[in-house]
């Protein structure tokens, strides 16, 4: 018999699915142009917002605009020092633009952070990420 069994939790006991906001849903059911444009309108209305900062950020990534894509990330950084999934799409845009060795450290620094404030799930990761692109160095 397996250590472990998975099982799954009876409809009651599943935990409840929490829907995104309205406006983030409507964001990703348009177009990655169209999201850049929306994202960018959003941004004139909450320019403090670091979740936007990283989108931005994101799209452009997706887009193939991975240093554009790593300066939204800094962006979200700055005004989020814990914003862990930042600094990971950071450190793979980096990994894209040639610079395995400067994501590795990124994300292993960040992943020490996340650490240290008690995120171990975004530790794992990160640190994970750097390990990863250590080896691809």
């Amino acid at each position: 018999r397996p250590r472990h069994r998975r099982t799954v939790p009876s409809p009651e006991r599943r935990p409840r699915i929490v829907r995104p906001p309205a406006a983030v849903a409507a964001v990703r059911s348009l177009a990655v142009s169209d999201r850049l444009d929306t994202i960018r309108t959003m941004l004139e209305a909450e320019p403090e917002d670091p979740f936007l900062r990283y989108g931005m950020g994101f799209e452009l990534a997706k887009l193939g605009r991975h240093e554009e894509a790593a300066s939204w990330f800094d962006r979200a950084l700055e005004m989020d020092p814990d914003h862990h999934y930042a600094a990971f799409q950071k450190a793979r845009a980096l990994e894209e633009l040639g610079r395995a060795a400067e994501g590795a450290a990124i994300a292993r620094a960040q992943g020490d952070r996340a650490a240290r404030t008690g995120d171990a799930k975004a530790a794992s990761e990160l640190l994970a990420l750097a390990e990863e692109l250590e080896d691809s160095v």
